[in-house]
């Protein structure tokens, strides 16, 4: 008879693969086309296109002024007019936002343009961006629809859409001149498309109602929204800020190494991404009568995370030897880059009990000291160190913001067992982080330690192994059946 833990870890397993579909899907999509557009575009364009959907991204937040968290908020208490009926004051404040966001960007384009691009372009600025932005801003609508009504189908084709609108529209500028300004040019036809097809095929995704300027659905809805917001930019400026201190302090050319590298590393974010849906309504929903269940979990994500993150080390050489020549010296860095990205992961597991007790201010508390600390690290290390100061600050800036969230969340809700694993796991990706780096011209040296790592690893969460191994072989037996 099976174990109750080997049916748990099994359980896990498959809803995590089966919510992970769609961020799977765009993972491979966007590995796809790293390749290509790291040989096509000069270093200094592909920097320039970095900065490009920095601003993109960061006006996108201004202009929805977190109205899609009432949206979500909202929809399952109305019926279908009452849902057209919201979704029309949000966009009638994303509107106005919109408005008044663009007509004071219309001022002072010109040095706005200068200090993001480098250079002048007066098409980009003011007809390229707005456009992108503006279906970005209605787009997010489509995609919560899907996601609340339960369409998986439909929502894992809005994902391709948005994937192919992205990285795709990259790939079409090859075909013309590569240039960031051709790049923005093709990313608001695809955007565009992107909205105007889910509309065709799937009406309801943003059916609008009968204007009616309504002033106290309005007021519920800010006073709802508005909150989010402050957490929503600090979190965005926090992922951001070492992009902007690169461009500031060195060169396009090193964002454009920085961001390929970077793109590659969050290609881990698939499972935060999937585990996230998951995971966030069974805690919600059993972390009273589960909290043992939860207390594994954790282990599991810490042993498979912190494994696979290794493992991805140990293939650094091919990822990179795919990528365009000007790009590769990103490889002494990338293992640096893929610990923020695991540590996300972590905290999934950890710092549910800061929602749980709905002290969300604490949210807030660490990601503006993570934001500060990162601020400092890379004003100090970005100028001496470059690329390897731009890791650190990222590094560092995580590592700070996931112990605040996991002292605050386990404070309020214990959720993990010999929490001392963890700690360890991280240092072990320190160490993989700084094998990767200091060994980057000694293959051998550098994966023996890596492979010593995962030994250690495996020593460490013996008892996770052991269940993963057992599922494993379960789940073999019931294929030959």
């Amino acid at each position: 008879m099976e174990s109750k833990q080997q049916f748990e870890l099994r359980g896990f397993l498959k809803s995590l693969t089966g919510y992970s579909m769609a961020s799977w899907a765009q993972a491979i999509i966007s590995f796809l086309c790293i390749p290509l557009i790291t040989r096509i575009f000069p270093t200094e364009e592909y920097g320039r296109i970095s900065m490009l959907m920095l601003t993109i991204n960061c006006l996108t937040i201004i202009v929805r002024l977190s109205t899609e968290q009432s949206y979500i908020r909202f929809y399952s208490e109305r019926s279908a007019d009452g849902i057209k009926s919201l979704l029309t004051q949000c966009t009638f404040i994303n509107v106005m936002s919109y408005i008044i966001v663009f007509a004071a960007f219309c001022l002072f384009y010109r040095p706005l343009s200068i200090l993001i691009f480098g250079n002048f372009n007066i098409w980009v600025m003011l007809l390229f961006i707005p456009i992108i932005v503006l279906f970005n801003t209605f787009s997010e609508y489509q995609r919560i629809h899907f996601k609340m009504e339960g369409k998986v189908w439909w929502y894992f084709v809005f994902a391709l859409f948005g994937i192919v609108a992205n990285k795709l529209s990259l790939v079409g500028a090859v075909f013309t001149k590569p240039t960031y300004v051709q790049a923005a040019l093709f990313m608001s036809i695809a955007y565009s498309i992107q909205f105007i097809v889910i509309k065709i095929l799937q009406p309801k995704s943003f059916s609008l109602g009968t204007f009616k300027l309504d002033k106290s659905e309005l007021k519920r809805i800010g006073k709802y929204s508005l909150p989010f917001l402050p957490t929503t930019v600090i979190i965005y400026a926090n992922s951001a800020l070492v992009s902007f201190l690169l461009k500031s302090y060195l060169d396009y050319s090193s964002l454009a190494i920085y961001s390929a590298t970077l793109s590659i590393a969050n290609t881990v974010a698939i499972f935060q991404s999937g585990f996230a849906i998951y995971w966030g309504p069974f805690v919600y929903n059993n972390y009273k009568t589960q909290q043992e269940v939860i207390k594994k979990v954790h282990s599991w994500v810490s042993f498979i995370m912190t494994g696979a993150g290794l493992v991805i080390i140990l293939c650094s050489d091919f990822l990179f030897y795919i990528l365009g020549s000007d790009y590769r010296s990103g490889k002494a860095i990338f293992a640096l880059l893929l610990i923020p990205q695991i540590l996300t992961v972590f905290s999934e597991t950890t710092c549910y009990g800061i929602y749980l007790s709905q002290k969300s201010y604490l949210q807030m508390f660490a990601t503006v000291f993570s934001f500060v600390s990162n601020a400092l690290i890379g004003i100090i290390f970005i100028p001496s160190f470059g690329l390897l100061g731009a890791a650190m600050a990222n590094v560092i800036g995580q590592i700070i913001a996931f112990a605040l969230r996991t002292y605050f969340g386990q404070k309020e809700y214990e959720s993990t067992e010999h929490f001392w694993r963890t700690i360890v796991s991280i240092l072990i990706l320190c160490a993989g982080g700084a094998t990767n780096y200091f060994f980057i011209n000694n293959l051998m040296l550098k994966n023996l330690s890596i492979v010593s790592l995962i030994l250690l690893l495996c020593v460490i969460y013996i008892t996770e192994l052991r269940s993963l191994v057992s599922a494993v072989s379960v789940f073999r037996k019931r294929q030959k059946q």
